[in-house]
């Protein structure tokens, strides 16, 4: 039977800006944004709802312990923003997160190399002193 990952319910910090945020918001905000917080937990964060000339504007600020991020979108339904703001959010924490490691293998690899060169240096050096 495989394992089922556990799902915490983050308390989500949501505000609103001329714009009254209901409990069933709330409710929705957090099921769609725990899914962030479950892959990367924060250090802080905040979900604002204003309203736009073209319905509802919705941001989200995200910080961990390294980086922080910004995902905004403008919708005229809450709903299914809110489902695109934290799809937005992965795939920026996740392109980050995957540049960071592409950057660490580079420098392992770099790391290696300059190791192995100064092995064979110092080999080299034992062998000059063995004559």
């Amino acid at each position: 039977k495989p394992e089922q990952k556990e799902t915490i319910m983050a308390k989500i910090n949501i505000q609103g800006v001329a714009v009254s945020v209901t409990e069933t918001m709330r409710t929705e905000a957090q099921k769609a944004i725990s899914k962030v917080f479950n892959r990367y937990p924060p250090i802080s964060h905040r979900l604002t709802v204003r309203e736009s000339p073209k319905g509802i504007e919705l941001k989200l600020s995200y910080q961990d312990d390294v980086d922080s991020y910004e995902a905004s979108h403008t919708c005229k339904d809450f709903y299914g923003g809110i489902k695109v703001i934290r799809d937005t959010m992965l795939r920026n924490i996740k392109r980050t997160h995957q540049s960071k490691i592409d950057q660490k293998r580079k420098g392992g690899i770099k790391n290696e190399l300059a190791r192995d060169s100064i092995d064979d240096d110092e080999s080299e050096l034992m062998d000059e002193e063995a004559l």
